[in-house]
């Protein structure tokens, strides 16, 4: 299989997964150290993350920051777990800060992952709030 430019066999592709599921589990969700994930969603995901990780999501430094007052005409809720390690809370709040008319939300007990205590609530209570709106 080729993948990212080289040869990956099925033993890196494992090395890789286990990778990406310890880091997560341990770095970017502390209040689920010892989570793994599994299933056929989370083996898709994590070639699709390396990827644009790989690239930058095609961003040059600080271009999303710079050109976020174009997002004005779109309303946004930004949802942050104060606990995630892996996005730090000053990123959202930098973006949400050139963002007119955005909202941040910070959970205090949640990491980086939508079943981290609060994050379903707040996603749901967000959600509503758009479809309120029509």
């Amino acid at each position: 299989m080729r993948r990212f430019g080289g040869h990956a066999t099925f033993s890196h592709m494992q090395v890789g997964r286990a990778d990406h599921t310890v880091t997560e589990g341990k770095l970017l969700n502390p209040s689920r150290p010892g989570s793994r994930s599994q299933g056929i969603t989370k083996s898709a995901q994590e070639p699709i993350v390396t990827h644009y990780f790989h690239h930058d999501a095609w961003l040059e430094d600080g271009m999303l920051l710079r050109h976020a007052s174009s997002l004005a005409h779109i309303p946004g809720i930004l949802i942050h777990g104060r606990l995630d390690l892996g996005s730090p809370l000053v990123t959202a709040w930098e973006l949400a800060q050139a963002w007119p008319h955005s909202e941040l939300v910070i959970v205090s007990g949640a990491g980086h992952a939508s079943t981290d205590p609060g994050m379903s609530e707040a996603l749901m209570t967000a959600t509503d709030r758009f479809a309120i709106r029509r």
